[in-house]
């Protein structure tokens, strides 16, 4: 009788997320609370997503222009990652691209478009949620549609490299005019494709962050 009221609490108490543990006999028992690793990484997830929302908020209201472009960008990016399931990566890429357009911006005031728009991007995949994590070609796709839509002319290179363990390692990065663009550092990977391009792809994207 004892064994089978055991077996009932303890079942039911692991349905609850409690954890049963009997003590020694003739003494009372005790549930201890059990936080499933899954729930605390929905925890986590919920609450990145409502502090997400909180900055959106604001963001809106100080910086509507600002909150709109990233909005634009969210929905690319969002197109990206469906297209890359289904196309292969140079025709994903040639979906998202914007026609190129005469090149309006020069000097200083490229550089704080490109500054702008780098930041905007950033800030998004930053939250790391859903589909939107700091992913180097995803970045680099986005990026590459924006900079021409702003009259800056862009490719998107893709390289690899090996690491100090014989890792493969990639990276995805953009240049203008032969040099690299919105790097914290210069780019040291050996160059295996390049956008637009009619060369085949055959880097790995799992390999790139």
């Amino acid at each position: 009788m004892r064994l089978a009221v055991t077996q009932t609490v303890s079942l039911r108490a692991q349905a609850n997320g409690l954890r049963y543990k009997p003590l020694a006999r003739g003494r009372p028992h005790r549930l201890e609370f059990r936080r499933p690793e899954a729930l605390t990484t929905l925890s986590l997830k919920a609450m990145r997503l409502l502090h997400l929302i909180a900055r959106g908020s604001r963001k809106i209201i100080l910086k509507p222009g600002e909150s709109f472009l990233i909005l634009r960008m969210a929905l690319w990016v969002s197109l990206l990652s469906l297209l890359v399931k289904f196309r292969p990566l140079p025709r994903a890429l040639e979906l998202v691209a914007a026609k190129p357009k005469p090149t309006a911006n020069t000097g200083e005031i490229s550089e704080e478009t490109m500054n702008r728009l780098a930041g905007a991007i950033d800030l998004l995949l930053r939250t790391d949620l859903f589909v939107f994590k700091p992913i180097c070609w995803k970045r680099a796709a986005v990026l590459h549609r924006y900079l021409t839509l702003s009259g800056i002319n862009s490719r998107i290179v893709f390289g690899v490299r090996r690491g100090a363990q014989g890792e493969v390692d990639g990276h995805a990065w953009l240049e203008s005019n032969g040099a690299p663009i919105l790097e914290t550092t210069a780019p040291n990977y050996k160059v295996t494709y390049a956008f637009p391009s009619d060369d085949p792809f055959e880097a790995d994207l799992a390999s790139m962050s």
